[in-house]
């Protein structure tokens, strides 16, 4: 009984690219046809930790990856649905047999990518050499027929040959690519659409805003939320750190949230709730210490302030607020 030798050749490659991949990963992988839906591998990379005498192997970051042949660009949109779906970071695997190495590409602009395609779309996953900064301005690259091309940088090659140094330092590069990929798949799946690319020296971030699509919809009750943010941030500093907080940055953010309140925005109810436990924590403290102060005042020189409201004084022009030492509160 004669065999494929093509058949021969692909077992050939996935054992070299699990050996590879095993040297800084834990692997599972479909062991059916019925299981297998579109990748090759699921792999968690390992970090090394010594326990007493022992080293052992600590889980990491988890990405999927697919392994190919070839460097040839590839409709992606076959496997539309998995790939659209998928809550992990994606890799495209180069195995060459001739150099014993596997060449990794990064597939993490996908879930930038699938919060703007439509529900039908045709895409091209094109590995490349050089790195993207995800710049463009929004139109997205196709072919001359229209097709979609999804540039996939290169992102290191293991060896058989590697040094555990060599190994680490890919493994770090993957770890670095799938921590920015879960934000941005959560950033998808938050309704966000606020996604954020590392510039090449791993220092400077790009920001990308995926208007329009489902960000229509859901800015506006996303932009509240941050304004929540704000104010239990700000609570948080009056109540723990006094000395920290600002009643000009309050001020700020309190003037933004009236004025947006009477649009009806989503969540605005919540916000207000927040808002108004601040307010009233300001206000009863800047009441208590401003009295304090024009107690001390009237004992040193006989006058009153009888009708003068503590924070109207706080906030007089001049003067917008009572000296730090007294008050616990900063200028800003």
């Amino acid at each position: 009984m004669s065999h494929l030798k093509k058949m021969r050749k692909g077992w050939e490659n996935e054992h070299l690219s699990r050996y590879l991949l095993s040297r800084i990963s834990f692997l599972s992988q479909p062991i059916t046809v019925a299981d297998d839906l579109g990748v090759d591998f699921m792999c968690t990379l390992f970090r090394t930790i010594k326990v007493g005498k022992e080293e052992q192997l600590v889980p990491h970051q988890s990405f999927s990856i697919q392994v190919k042949t070839t460097r040839k660009a590839f409709r992606g949109d076959k496997q539309l649905n998995y790939l659209r779906n998928l809550e992990v970071p994606f890799f495209i695997g180069l195995v060459t047999q001739d150099r014993s190495g596997l060449d990794i590409y990064s597939g993490e602009i996908l879930p930038d990518f699938f919060s703007w395609a439509p529900a039908e779309v045709s895409f091209i996953l094109s590995p490349q050499q050089d790195a993207i900064t995800h710049a463009h301005d929004g139109a997205w690259p196709t072919n001359k027929k229209g097709i979609f091309v999804l540039p996939c940088p290169y992102i290191g090659t293991l060896k058989v040959m590697d040094s555990p140094e060599d190994s680490g330092r890919i493994s770090s590069a993957l770890a670095a690519i799938c921590s920015t990929t879960i934000r941005n798949i959560a950033a998808k799946l938050s309704e966000e659409y606020v996604f954020r690319y590392p510039s090449a020296d791993g220092k400077v971030a790009y920001f990308r805003i995926q208007a329009g699509t489902g960000s229509i919809n859901t800015f506006r009750g996303n932009f509240m939320l941050r304004l929540a943010e704000v104010f239990y941030n700000l609570r948080r500093i009056a109540d723990i750190y006094p000395q920290q907080f600002s009643i000009i940055e309050f001020d700020l953010f309190e003037k933004e949230f009236l004025q947006l309140q009477s649009w009806s925005f989503p969540h605005a109810d919540f916000v207000g709730n927040i808002y108004n436990d601040l307010s009233r924590t300001i206000q009863r403290r800047l009441q208590i210490r401003l009295l304090e102060i024009l107690r001390r005042r009237q004992g040193q020189n006989g006058s009153g302030c009888g009708n003068c409201s503590p924070v109207s004084l706080a906030r007089s022009t001049g003067r917008r607020e009572p000296p730090e030492p007294e008050l616990g509160l900063s200028s800003g």
